[in-house]
């Protein structure tokens, strides 16, 4: 299973979850690396959810090992994190 498989393929419970999955893959700045660079800001205007819904799910994700998040403190004057699509150690097929 690839990080792209999990994006598009996994059946996820809650459809935010997916909507996250997506909005990381296709938004954000990249270094040419995985990593996907987003404002804070950017990631909540996305979705018509709540804050803390969308909270929530992050860490869902985070703590599920779908993603991987990385506190970068003030990019340009906005908060920013960057997130790594990864795949869960359970789905691995090593």
């Amino acid at each position: 299973m690839t990080d792209l498989d999990i994006v598009f393929d996994y059946p996820f419970k809650n459809p935010l979850h997916r909507l996250i999955m997506l909005s990381i893959q296709v938004t954000g700045s990249g270094d040419g690396g995985k990593e996907k660079i987003i404002t804070d800001k950017r990631l909540r205007e996305f979705c018509c959810c709540s804050s803390s819904e969308l909270i929530t799910a992050i860490n869902f994700l985070t703590e599920e090992g779908f993603i991987c998040k990385r506190n970068l403190g003030l990019q340009m004057g906005t908060p920013a994190s960057g997130y790594t699509i990864a795949v869960p150690e359970h789905l691995r097929g090593d």
